[in-house]
């Protein structure tokens, strides 16, 4: 049976290598260890009495899902600021399948340098009709995954113990106005019956959704996080995202994050990315709805069709109607035929 491709799948398909730049430019910054610093203080609860320059230390490998289109951005770089690539962004569990993530590391806390493992989704929508599911089933998956893919790596046989802490940030871009907001998901545990019960904390498993907002005339986030994710991905110029970073942020612009911040360019930023997303995704909807009432109408001419065939050859109604024909749909066509 033929597959009929989408307007939706033609229109995006068109759009494929300037969204995939976009989204390739969009995820080596926030891979930066500078950048990366600043989601983990100002996001997770446990670095957050941590300075930014003992969170870069402390984080061991970064890896990003796809390597940049600009041959500069792939260099390794041996200073401490630098996007280091080593950790294994593919998450292959045997019966499972494959996933990607965008960017994955490992990073130690506390005195005992206990490892967490992380990682972080760049998502241009949450919508739900537009994804066909709820962003935040989605972050429980590769939670859930980035614990059991660590069976006979980080822990072996039944020692459950041994399991490491993961923790999955997602930076959403679509937040409406006043929807800027950070969002904590985790387990903890109730005690329904007993008294005096003291079960012992799950910290196993953490999600975070950071949801920021996009285009002109935005009031600024009273967060400090979300304040410098909205200004580095908007449509501002080059030297504007520099001087902020510096200015604004503390960052130490160094060659690498310079180029990085660059590649995404004056005009190349998140509004242009949901832009490109939202007009493709409107026009092939309302492509998608007029081919589906076209062929919905053409359907039903069908069976009217074949109604007044089965009435032409003498077929009884109750055997046209254990067809799978309403009788509404008999009904009309007997009135058209006898009318």
């Amino acid at each position: 049976m033929a597959v009929r491709e989408t307007y939706i799948s033609k229109t995006l398909s068109a759009l494929g290598d300037g969204v995939a730049k976009v989204d390739e430019k969009i995820k080596a910054l926030l891979a930066d260890k500078q950048i990366l610093a600043r989601i983990l203080k100002y996001s997770v609860e446990e670095f957050k009495e941590y300075d930014i320059l003992e969170i870069i230390n402390r984080i061991e490998e970064v890896e990003i899902l796809e390597v940049p289109v600009d041959a500069g951005l792939s260099h390794k770089s041996k200073n401490e600021f630098g996007k280091i690539s080593g950790s294994n962004t593919e998450d292959n569990v045997p019966g499972e399948g494959v996933i990607f993530y965008d960017i994955r590391f490992n990073i130690t806390k506390g005195k005992k340098r206990i490892k967490v493992l992380i990682n972080i989704e760049a998502q241009a929508t949450t919508s739900v009709s537009r994804l066909g599911y709820h962003i935040e089933n989605r972050m429980t998956y590769y939670l859930s995954r980035m614990i059991s893919a660590q069976k006979e790596q980080e822990f072996f046989g039944s020692d459950y113990d041994k399991i490491k802490e993961v923790i999955s940030i997602w930076i959403c871009m679509d937040a409406r106005k006043n929807e800027d907001s950070i969002i904590e998901y985790q387990l903890r545990p109730e005690v329904k019956f007993g008294e005096n019960i003291h079960p012992e904390e799950i910290n196993l498993l953490k999600g975070i959704l950071i949801k920021i907002r996009g285009g002109k005339n935005m009031t600024q986030s009273k967060n400090k996080l979300i304040e410098m994710l909205e200004y580095v991905i908007a449509d501002h110029s080059v030297e504007e995202k520099k001087n902020y970073l510096k200015n604004e942020c503390g960052v130490e612009m160094t060659k690498e994050l310079e180029r990085k911040v660059e590649a995404m360019g004056e005009s190349m930023g998140r509004a242009i990315l949901q832009g490109m997303l939202e007009d493709a995704w409107d026009k092939g909807v309302a492509q998608e709805r007029r081919n589906t009432e076209k062929e919905r109408e053409n359907t039903q001419k069908e069976r009217e069709h074949a109604i007044a065939a089965f009435i032409s050859f003498g077929i009884p109604k109750e055997k046209i109607l254990e067809k799978g024909y309403t009788e509404e749909e008999y009904t009309k066509v007997k009135k058209k035929l006898f009318s």
